[in-house]
């Protein structure tokens, strides 16, 4: 199923403000409706895929249930058993945000294939966001790159500076750190 992007614009505070809403009845649908049904929540999710002999493609179970009070964006893990399982789990799919998003930085990473920070918009709801990833440059100018990711990150985990990123695409257009 293809990602949604949904703007997202922050409205200060601690987190930003989410309201919650209520996780769709997806057992008994096929993955194609269950997901679009979860997306147009805006709830992301996982598809698993267990063993079952009798399994014919139909959601059999979902997590958090349905009727329950989430975070928009939050995960929802759905089963859709097969008799050709156990198979490998999905990535976690369904919309993603794009614009400018504000949080608080949970994690960064730095490595040769790139950097990337997980942001926190609201309690229990993170995305990971790629500042440049698979990058060819110089080797000065990666490190350049490292040196000041890890600088920004530094700062950002040290709990005492709110985050602003603007983003698309699971890219980091622009990165604003407040003091």
């Amino acid at each position: 199923m293809a990602t949604d992007h949904i703007s997202f614009l922050p409205h200060g505070g601690a987190f930003n403000t989410l309201q919650p809403v209520v996780v769709p009845q997806v057992v008994g649908k096929g993955r194609t409706l269950a997901e679009k049904a979860l997306s147009d929540a805006l709830l992301r999710y996982v598809a698993k895929f267990p063993f079952s002999a009798s399994g014919d493609g139909t959601a059999a179970h979902q997590s958090p249930a349905a009727g329950s009070t989430v975070l928009p964006y939050s995960v929802v893990t759905v089963e859709y058993p097969t008799p050709l399982g156990p198979l490998p789990d999905a990535v976690v799919q369904g919309p993603v945000l794009s614009g400018w998003v504000s949080g608080d930085v949970t994690r960064v990473t730095v490595n040769e294939a790139g950097a990337s920070l997980m942001l926190a918009i609201s309690p229990g709801v993170s995305f990971e966001f790629s500042l440049y990833k698979d990058a060819i440059a110089t080797a000065r100018e990666g490190w350049m790159r490292r040196g000041a990711m890890l600088a920004l990150a530094q700062r950002a985990l040290s709990g005492k500076h709110r985050v602003q990123l603007d983003v698309d695409d699971w890219m980091i257009k622009s990165l604003t750190l407040f003091g």
